[in-house]
């Protein structure tokens, strides 16, 4: 998607130093986007959790614009938009099955936990005094942010944790970027309120229609390289015996550079390259009936619904844009489809 991004004094017009300022936003600008795959010598550009964090909040801030709404709603929106991942362990999605097992909290919980200060993030070192001072209202935050927003801004909602949110907008352009995938570009604006609900314009739905075929190829061709799957399930496994409930009394400090320094002590590499990806690809195949630390994702499109020249509503958004996830893992092909060479015939790096 080519963003036109708005001016950086309107971004800050809407969001407050202190909050951009704030340990907990400083934090995952110290977390990487793609996590292990952001270490992969294929990748043509790296970015953090805030820089993925900071363009969301400026499509919020865009949207908002085009879809006139006042300015209270407006700043919440950004607001929400910008705190979204501010939950996210070291390098992102890669680890985070572990760290739920040995800390009971996936990062959309810890997310909470920041943001309203009502968990084991105490309520002082939360974000949630700086949002009381600085007049933001932690709870509608959290509500748009979680998907169960209140009354008022349910027509905006979508934008935040639906099937075609903003989050989602900008990170799967910002990975297929990252690897060379030919992105998709959104028309503006994409977004109407018709009878109080939001619709993707009609002028725009064979664009989202593409952009929802590129979602499915960043998965299949970046998210799911064996390389990264296998990668994943090794971080995963040693997580929980490198780490406890105790890593949320310096969960503040804990970054990359600090997850991956506690890695190194423990003799713990991510064997991430392309050779890798190369020989694994014929040794691999994938199957739904194997179980892994993780589901695979696919994206379908559906047609079968008319688009009405109002738009499509949001309520219609997950019937045009299937999310189907698997079971799934990596199991060996016959023998026969693999290459002879001895080299790809040998055990593959986990």
């Amino acid at each position: 998607m080519n963003q036109v991004v708005p001016a950086v004094d309107e971004l800050q017009n809407v969001i407050p130093l202190p909050l951009l300022a704030s340990p907990w936003l400083r934090r995952i600008g110290r977390v990487s986007f793609l996590g292990a795959l952001d270490r992969h010598p294929a990748l043509k550009e790296t970015s953090t959790r805030l820089d993925h964090s900071k363009a969301v909040a400026r499509l919020a801030a865009r949207v908002a614009r085009e879809l006139s709404l006042p300015t209270e709603e407006r700043r919440v929106l950004v607001v929400a938009s910008l705190l979204h991942d501010l939950g996210h362990y070291p390098l992102s999605h890669a680890a985070e099955p572990g760290f739920e097992r040995a800390l009971g909290a996936s990062h959309h919980e810890l997310t909470r936990w920041i943001v309203l200060g009502d968990g084991p993030i105490a309520r002082e070192r939360s974000l949630r005094p700086l949002l009381d001072e600085l007049d933001l209202p932690a709870e509608i935050l959290w509500g748009l942010i979680d998907g169960r927003p209140d009354d008022a801004h349910r027509h905006v909602a979508p934008l935040v944790a639906g099937r075609l949110s903003l989050d989602t907008l900008d990170g799967i352009t910002r990975a297929a970027r990252a690897f060379g995938l030919q992105s998709v570009k959104l028309p503006e604006p994409l977004f109407c309120l018709h009878d109080g609900e939001l619709h993707l314009r009609a002028e725009a739905v064979p664009a989202m229609d593409r952009f929802w075929q590129l979602k499915h190829r960043v998965y299949e061709r970046v998210i799911h390289r064996p390389s990264n799957v296998l990668a994943e399930a090794k971080l995963c496994e040693a997580v929980p015996r490198l780490f406890d409930r105790r890593l949320l009394d310096e969960l503040e400090s804990f970054d990359d550079e600090a997850f991956l320094a506690r890695l190194e002590e423990a003799g713990i590499d991510i064997p991430l390259d392309e050779a890798d990806d190369q020989a694994l690809e014929l040794r691999f195949g994938v199957s739904r009936d194997v179980p892994a630390h993780r589901q695979t994702k696919r994206y379908v499109l559906e047609r079968g619904r008319p688009v009405g020249p109002e738009g499509l509503p949001a309520s219609c958004f997950a019937e045009r844009y299937v999310h189907v996830r698997d079971r799934a893992g990596l199991r060996p092909r016959p023998r026969s489809e693999q290459s002879s060479h001895p080299d790809l015939l040998g055990e593959p790096r986990s």
